[in-house]
């Protein structure tokens, strides 16, 4: 598959028009807006009004976008609206982290008002086109989610990922998995009798006179005669480990909480610390194992963890999610095996996972739910950046002289000893860096923005640790800037088999000889998937801060252990205490009261943190220290991480558009033709009028109870009976009497998918709120406590 053809990915094609988002609202303010009001938008000016329904999309690729949208038109002379369609194509600037889209270079390629003439339609033309073309509207991408529908949904390199087990340890007792890239390599530390080990984020060091070593996470301090040793915890280390520890390690205030079941001694639950050389992932629960039923299932999910771990009844196997990666085994105990098991090949019970229980955010690992959907979606939609070819810079280092290494089956060679992805192709070099493409003739530079991915880059295979370069795409250029984005896989998120996954499961070896370069790990910290932050590490989230465990001095945490994005704090408390801290709607609700009560969301809540500090944006290009003239849309300062105004055309006046506060009902079809949702049939516009037809709108789905579930009992329940499938709507003909010829499924689909983007708009809201709550009561507990969170 070329370049071009996987830059469109899963969003290429659509089975029917949908439906796409142009209404204005950015992240910060989107708890406040009525989202039922936003659609329609007018555009006033002296000659006229023109009033925009919401788009429906017919093709996005790349960063282009088509679409069609119906329309109403009052002039000085047409006093009464006429109603019409209009094609167009636009580029579309997204930022995943803020969840928008703004709409930039719209064309208007064709506009049609059925009930007039030919003179008079151009007439109206030469009014609209000028107006809406300077026209920049912002969207939201969770209404761009749902409103597309893929044909295709899984990527070509699925079946080339490695899915055999990392070794899984289950404990019964508080416990975090300490990481060792191999053996342990020691490195002196200046002035002083220690040395730190330098294949691990954690923070280690051992005392050359006395032999000991000493490991740091959060407020414990541990000691053991070697790194991979047995650690104990200890009260008072020296106090020239302290200071490095203080030099070298995030500060963090005490634990706020002791995770379900376990019992408090002195405040404090010190967790015992498990040693692993190779990929391993540590799954564990508070005493012994506690599990309760799901409703509707012959499945059985523990209650007293922050893991996923569920029992299917009729097998007495277990079940647990690891990087989107779903992995079983007979016994939790007793060294049995764990074997992958494809996705597909779940007990269909999976599939029946209420939506709105603890186990709810399991949906996005079970193909075929709107969950996994969505997440497929999400997957393929680009972050985009516009890059100025000027000030993009970048510098590459070596561990002494360059060294290249063949990718097998490719005619590629990557540098091993380097901190970026450096390939060499074609005689010429290529680095990608905070996914941009630079060009060279020379491994040292001097480097300039690339203008053209080579084609061969396609064909890097999972195994390579470069792999993820394929997914930074470059879309156009100008002699000053470059258009550029990349979609998640660049960031190690990858689809597999109707659902997504962390990482491509190879192990990468990592590079040290004077300097330690670290590849990211697949396993090891415990990644899952949320709705809104994509991949995550929720490690040693029950124990403290997880910063606190590593030493972020001893090397650059956005472009090491965990990849372009760096690392990505996890929920807090787990998906049990965010249930009990959440709210109890909303088919993510798991996964978003989890986050909202958790650590580091406070931190996103953050605009832009200091360079300094060892936050990462999700939006690579905010890493970045120069070059991005604009990102989703915004204009961008990356010398100070400040987002400036709303990137604009210089004759675009805010006021000339708003709002228009009309019901958001009014649709088109390929002809040109419009429709409305009345009541509960469909109206056709004609003769300046709207005429009935007997063909109905869809039925909304049922409204799901809002009231908290009550607790299940802990026992082993029998199998409960499967819910009966309940009937769909109906769906039109394509011709019926009284109305207009078009293919009222296709309105009927515009319809559903409009509602949907209406109720996940709304519970993004709801997200935002809530998680903005928890951010204010946080700050204030920290001022008041006087430490920094």
């Amino acid at each position: 598959m070329k370049a071009q053809a996987r830059t469109s990915g899963i969003l290429r094609f659509f089975g029917s028009f949908t439906i796409f988002m142009i209404y204005a609202f950015t992240a910060w303010s989107a708890g406040t807006r009525d989202i039922n009001s936003e659609w329609p938008w007018r555009i006033e000016t002296g000659d006229g009004k023109i009033v925009i329904y919401q788009p429906q999309v017919e093709s996005y690729a790349d960063d282009k976008l088509e679409a069609m949208a119906a329309i109403s038109v009052t002039t000085r002379e047409i006093k009464e609206p006429v109603f019409g369609a209009m094609w167009f194509a636009c580029k579309v600037a997204a930022d995943k982290e803020e969840r928008t889209f703004t709409l930039l270079n719209i064309d208007v390629t064709t506009i049609r008002f059925p009930d007039l003439e030919e003179d008079r339609i151009k007439d109206l033309r030469e009014f609209v086109e000028p107006e809406i073309e300077k026209w920049q509207p912002v969207g939201s991408l969770d209404r761009l989610l749902a409103s597309i529908e893929s044909s295709q949904q899984q990527a070509a390199d699925e079946d080339a990922f490695n899915n055999i087990p990392p070794e899984i340890i289950y404990a019964t007792g508080p416990s975090i998995l300490v990481s060792i890239d191999g053996d342990p390599i020691l490195r002196d530390i200046e002035n002083t009798n220690y040395q730190y080990v330098v294949n691990t984020p954690f923070f280690i060091v051992k005392d050359r006179q006395r032999s000991v070593c000493y490991l740091k996470g959060d407020d414990w301090w541990y000691a053991a005669q070697e790194p991979e040793g047995s650690w104990s915890n200890i009260q008072n280390p020296p106090a020239e480990v302290i200071k490095i520890a203080e030099q070298y390690t995030e500060k963090s205030g005490k634990n706020e909480s002791v995770p379900s079941g376990v019992t408090e001694t002195d405040n404090q639950v010190i967790p015992m610390i498990i040693v692993r050389k190779k990929p391993a992932e540590l799954i564990q629960s508070n005493g012994e194992a506690n599990f309760a039923p799901i409703q509707g299932t012959s499945l059985l999910y523990m209650t007293n963890t922050d893991n996923f771990i569920l029992l299917y009844i009729p097998t007495q196997e277990y079940y647990t999610l690891i990087s989107g990666r779903w992995f079983q085994t007979k016994s939790l105990t007793g060294g049995a095996p764990w074997y992958f098991i494809e996705p597909g090949d779940l007990p269909a019970d999976f599939a029946s996972i209420p939506a709105d229980s603890d186990m709810g955010g399991l949906r996005t690992s079970i193909p075929g739910t709107p969950e996994s959907k969505d997440a497929l979606l999400e997957n393929e939609v680009p972050q985009t950046a516009t890059i100025d070819r000027k000030k993009a810079t970048v510098k590459v280092d070596y561990d002494g002289r360059p060294e290249f290494e063949a990718i097998p089956g490719t005619t590629i060679q990557y540098a091993v000893n380097c901190d970026k992805s450096v390939l060499y192709i074609d005689k010429r070099y290529y680095c990608v860096d905070n996914a941009v493409w630079f060009i060279s003739n020379d491994p040292f530079g001097p480097w300039e923005v690339c203008v053209a991915v080579p084609e061969s880059v396609e064909d890097i295979p999972p195994e390579s640790p470069v792999y993820n370069v394929k997914y930074v795409y470059i879309y156009d250029y100008t002699p000053d800037i470059v258009y550029v984005g990349y979609t998640p896989g660049y960031c190690y998120s990858y689809a597999y088999h109707g659902c997504i996954v962390y990482g491509t499961g190879w192990y990468y070896q990592p590079w040290y000889r004077v300097h330690f370069y670290p590849r990211y790990h697949c396993y090891g910290y415990n990644a899952y998937w949320h709705p809104y932050w994509g991949w995550v590490y929720s490690f040693g989230v029950s124990f403290g801060n997880p910063y606190a465990w590593f030493g972020w001095g001893w090397y650059n945490p956005y472009h090491s252990w965990w990849g372009p994005a760096g690392y990505q704090h996890g929920y807090y408390h787990g998906y049990h205490e965010g249930w009990e801290a959440g709210y109890y709607h909303g088919y993510h609700h798991g996964y978003w009261a989890g986050s909202n009560a958790g650590y580091g969301h406070e931190e996103k809540e953050v605009l832009y943190q200091p360079r300094d500090s060892h936050y990462a944006s999700n939006n690579v290009y905010k890493n970045r220290s120069d070059g991005v003239r604009q990102t989703g849309g915004y204009n961008y300062d990356p010398q100070n991480m400040r987002q400036l105004s709303k990137a604009r055309t210089p004759d675009l006046q805010d006021k000339s558009s708003k709002r228009s506060g009309s019901a958001n009902n009014v649709y088109t079809d390929k002809n040109g033709n419009v429709y409305r949702a009345k009541r509960e049939t469909w109206q056709y516009r004609e003769n300046d009028k709207w005429n009935k037809t007997s063909e109905r709108v869809p039925s909304p789905a049922p409204k799901k109870t809002e009231s908290k579930p009550q607790p299940q009992p802990r026992v082993q329940p029998q199998p409960q009976p499967q819910p009966q499938p309940q009937p769909q709507p109906r769906q039109g003909t394509e011709v019926k009497s009284g109305a207009k010829k078009t293919d009222y499924n296709t309105l009927n689909r515009a319809y559903q998918e409009r509602t949907e983007g209406n109720k996940r708009s709304q519970q993004y809201q709801e997200y935002k709120r809530n998680a903005s709550s928890v951010s204010k009561s946080a700050n204030e507990k920290a001022v008041t406590k006087g430490t920094r969170r």
